[in-house]
């Protein structure tokens, strides 16, 4: 992956008058994206702020969420982490079956939301 191009190019597409409305949450999806494959964490939570979820299809509205629950992981935001992998698993439904990537994500927040229960 080479994510710093990528965060040029989706960028000055959404900067471009010419990008239909239609396809900015995409856009912003992709950014966001390659910001967290930069490992520029915060800047991408902030770009997934910018979208409405409700505005992506079923898949991507998935990897929107499952990019939230890592980027929250990466901030030990455990709880807030396991809601938008839960999110995303809603959101894929029954028909998809339960992904693995999904489960480990959620296994990791939830092991962080018992210890800190223990330490209480």
């Amino acid at each position: 992956k080479r994510p710093l191009p990528a965060i040029v190019q989706f960028q000055r597409a959404l900067d471009s008058a010419d990008a239909p409305e239609v396809i900015k949450p995409y856009l912003h999806f992709n950014l966001a994206s390659a910001l967290a494959d930069a490992d520029q964490v915060e800047d991408s939570l902030q770009t997934l702020k910018e979208i409405n979820p409700e505005r992506l299809n079923n898949d991507t509205r998935a990897k929107y969420f499952s990019l939230k629950a890592k980027n929250l992981i990466q901030k030990s935001e455990w709880f807030e982490s396991a809601k938008a992998t839960l999110e995303a698993s809603r959101t894929l439904g029954e028909t998809a079956g339960t992904r693995p990537a999904l489960v480990e994500q959620l296994d990791r927040a939830l092991s962080q939301i018992q210890k800190q229960q223990d330490l209480s």
